[in-house]
């Protein structure tokens, strides 16, 4: 993968136990990969930190515990700033160190800024050339919480948002080819089932994350802030200490800088270890001379020791996880989710599976198969999808300003407001099969059909070119639905005009038609009065009978010849009626702002289930 530093797009994991940094480039080449140390070799970098006595260089990972004569070394310590508090948290100036090193080998290393700039005031096209870094924090922190650790964490030269981790770990699960399980799928993120609830758990060493997700809105459930897998080390670290509470070289190493943090890691190793099956290890080095006591009387104990039976045991960790889970369900109010998706470093325990299924009977439960990464790596493409979705955002914009949609929505509206007026002249000569169809009025209480072609035409054009910009950006193509719903401003604007003009005239014909009908009774009436003045002297003189029947029907014929002038003017204004001045662009830019709305409102969804 190749770029500068602007190219990049960073996941930051800062874990108690472990951290993990994975990248990518703005574009996605080659993936999303995870840093890999040139020193140690670490993926999953040890949360541990010191100072070299040499040249006081900031030490992390495995270097911190091996370095000979290393002093200040801390461990577990990430946790929540002090909102008020101004001294930078020891958990920052790890991500600034190991931020730093990662960047000394893809660009530049970062600066620490001045007053804390947030995401939402960056400028857009500064920050476009800024390398973007998304970083993890437990769902359970204040908001409070959150907002001071995101103001410790800005550098200069660097875009920095955060994101809750277990929200991180749904979206690494539900990547395009993801794996649920022992069960591959090639679905898209947006393809994944989300008319459901999803409920994530995260379970890392200081906390256990839960975010639940209905109908692709994430939200996180306020617990497990301060639960997590150290309380396991934290136990079985005092079982060492009990074991060997007389052993005073022991209790010297303990009580010397780091001691008791280093028995801590060793009780995790050694933990994961039995959990996992595989051999007990500590480190590949040797490690700093005064932890060799540890090494020496607390390793072979822990070895031995039966973890996942002091796990089990009543009112141990299991049993407290148990309760956290239930205690989800209640704020979930007592509904099972659909899905359960274990991650973290602690859903590697088969226990945790075995419970989540006891207390989520109906749900099907999925490990992500790699959970150690999964968090940074969702963290990162979360990044990456942001700034996709902007330059999808971009190019739909661009697409709606194009002049040949004007033209197909100018084309369209004519031909529909044409369609109106023939269909409208039909219902005026009284065309029984037009009556019942006329585009006038909806069909079965629907929209005109002169509008229903409108938006048609207007799904296949549109259709095609924004499905050829989900490709070109990666955008899952069922993930927006593209049958546009037009305005009902559109149909009410094409048929107002036409709908008064027919009830005018319908008042007209009305009126002609009660006249005529009047002035043939009265015509009738006065016949009746009259018809012996008229009766011819001899009977059947044809001059006589002309005028006669001249006489009875000449009224109403004339009357009947008025009406047909009177609809045949009336079909004659509807064909020469036309759109108001101006009409036709402002439905057209009605209908462009109501598909951009509709497209962003995708977009949004999208969006949601990520930040």
């Amino acid at each position: 993968m190749s770029g500068g530093p602007d190219g990049l797009v960073i996941g930051f994991d800062l874990g108690d136990g472990e951290t993990t940094l994975a990248w990518t480039t703005r574009y996605g080449d080659g993936g999303i990969q995870v840093f890999k140390r040139r020193s140690t070799g670490e993926r999953s970098v040890l949360t541990a930190m010191a100072r070299s006595v040499g040249d006081r260089r900031r030490l992390l990972g495995e270097e911190a515990v091996c370095a000979a004569g290393a002093a200040e070394f801390s461990l577990n310590f990430k946790q929540g700033p002090d909102p008020g508090g101004l001294e930078t948290p020891e958990a920052v100036l790890f991500v600034q160190a190991l931020l730093a090193e990662f960047l000394a080998e893809h660009g530049t290393p970062p600066e620490r800024t001045g007053p804390a700039r947030s995401t939402d005031q960056a400028d857009t096209a500064e920050s476009a050339a800024e390398p973007m870094m998304v970083v993890g924090h437990p769902a359970g922190w204040e908001p409070e919480v959150v907002e001071a650790y995101a103001r410790h964490l800005q550098l200069r030269g660097v875009h920095t948002r955060l994101l809750p981790e277990s929200q991180a770990a749904l979206v690494h699960v539900r990547r395009p080819g993801a794996t649920a399980g022992s069960e591959a799928s090639d679905r898209s993120m947006a393809e994944q089932p989300t008319a459901g609830r999803v409920l994530v758990v995260d379970i890392g060493s200081s906390t256990t994350d839960f975010t639940l997700i209905t109908d692709m809105e994430p939200r996180s459930l306020a617990l497990g802030a301060d639960f997590g897998c150290r309380r396991i080390d934290f136990e079985v670290a005092d079982l060492v200490t009990a074991h060997h509470r007389d052993n005073e070289t022991l209790n010297a190493a303990l009580a010397a800088d780091g001691g008791r943090e280093f028995l801590l890691l060793a009780c995790r190793r050694a933990k994961e270890a039995q959990f996992s099956g595989t051999q007990a290890a500590t480190f590949d080095q040797p490690v700093n001379p005064r932890f060799e006591p540890i090494m020496k009387l607390a390793w072979g104990w822990l070895r031995q020791a039966e973890i996942p039976a002091q796990v089990s045991a009543p009112g141990g960790w299991a049993d407290e996880f148990r309760a956290l889970l239930k205690q989800a369900r209640r704020l979930m109010e007592d509904q099972d989710p659909d899905q359960v998706v274990l991650t973290g470093g602690g859903s590697r325990m088969p226990l945790t599976r075995r419970i989540c299924r006891e207390v989520f009977p109906e749900a099907a439960i999925d490990n992500d198969p790699d959970p150690a990464f999964s968090v940074a790596r969702g963290l990162a493409l979360a990044g990456y999808t942001e700034l996709r979705l902007e330059r999808f955002r971009a190019s739909l914009t661009e697409l709606l300003e194009e002049s040949a949609l004007d033209a197909l929505c100018s084309k369209h509206i004519s031909e529909g407001f044409a369609e109106l007026k023939r269909r409208l002249a039909g219902r005026v000569r009284g065309a029984a099969d037009i009556t019942a169809t006329t585009a006038v009025e909806p069909v079965d209480g629907g929209e005109p059909p002169a509008i229903t072609a409108l938006r048609e035409a207007l799904n296949q054009h549109l259709g095609e070119r924004v499905s050829s910009l989900c490709r070109d950006h990666g955008v899952p193509h069922d993930a927006l639905d593209l049958d546009f719903q037009l305005p009902l401003s559109v149909a009410e604007a094409l048929t107002d005009q036409l709908t008064r003009f027919a009830k005018r005239q319908s008042n007209l014909q009305s009126g002609v038609r009660a006249w005529s009908m009047q002035a043939s009774r009265r015509t009738a009436e006065w016949w009746q009065q009259r018809k012996n003045t008229f009766r011819p002297a001899h009977s059947g003189n044809p001059y006589a009978d002309i005028a006669r029947t001249a006489a009875v029907w000449g009224v109403p014929v004339a009357l009947w010849a008025m009406q047909e002038w009177s609809v045949s003017r009336m079909v004659k204004e509807i064909e020469a009626l036309s759109l108001d001045e101006g009409k036709a662009d402002e439905l057209t830019e009605n209908i462009r702002a109501h598909i951009r709305d509709q497209l962003l409102e995708r977009l949004t969804e999208i969006e949601r289930l990520i930040f």
